[in-house]
């Protein structure tokens, strides 16, 4: 009688914790935090990256808002915030000035360009979707990949987001995946993901020292854009 009392008083403990789980991942978002609980919680984390004003707050979907800031050095700076389990949650803060920030890790539709720089100056951003030449060899089965270049342009303000186009996304799911490897062909090259988004961003933005703080990935990714240069391009 004992065990079976151990063993409901366990179940019903491991039910409770389930439900509350899935009442944190299925709550909507309550409204948005106010500039005085952004900085709070920004202050929080790093001595170095101290927030002082609020710039804008820009909601890229229900779950996700991209807030620029102001640090009491002087610098620009940008943070990231997502409604997670329940509560809006901070991501990370940087001070570098142009970020690409993928919403959820598995849907390359979800990817944004984010920037934010002391210049207010208008300027337009070119933007590459590239795939190098490639060939390969596994089980006799010879492959070829031609060379791809795709094109588009980001008009870039002082700060913002701007959202992959839809091409590009549809690319980067159907063809992104992995070269299958001959397990038994010990010296073929490791092949990852096919398609790099590159952009020519050292034309518009200062990219001195930067400084990030990482707090929570959330499901989030966040990377740096290679830049690359004209005589790069085809």
């Amino acid at each position: 009688m004992t065990k079976k009392r151990v063993f409901f008083g366990v179940a019903i403990i491991v039910l409770i914790l389930a439900g509350y789980y899935l009442y944190l991942t299925l709550k909507p978002p309550t409204a948005f935090l106010t500039d005085e609980q952004l900085i709070t919680e920004l202050n929080r984390y790093d001595q170095k990256l101290q927030t002082e004003v609020i710039v804008n707050k820009q909601q890229l979907d229900a779950r996700h808002y991209y807030v620029p800031i102001e640090l009491k050095d002087g610098k620009s700076g940008m943070s990231f915030w997502k409604w997670y389990r329940g509560d809006w949650k901070l991501l990370q803060i940087t001070t570098h000035p142009f970020l690409r920030w993928q919403l959820d890790d598995k849907d390359a539709s979800t990817i944004h360009f984010v920037w934010h720089q002391q210049s207010k100056q208008e300027s337009t951003l070119p933007i590459y979707l590239i795939a190098d030449r490639s060939y390969h060899v596994s089980n006799d089965v010879h492959r070829y990949e031609p060379r791809v270049q795709l094109e588009s342009a980001i008009s870039v303000t002082a700060y913002g987001a701007k959202r992959i186009p839809s091409e590009w996304a549809t690319i980067m799911t159907s063809t992104n995946q992995p070269f299958i490897q001959d397990k038994f062909d010990f010296f073929q090259p490791y092949q990852g993901e096919r398609y790099t988004i590159y952009a020519q961003y050292l034309d518009i933005f200062s990219v001195p020292s930067n400084r990030s703080y990482l707090v929570d990935h959330a499901k989030s990714t966040f990377d740096y854009v290679m830049h690359i240069e004209r005589y790069q391009l085809e």
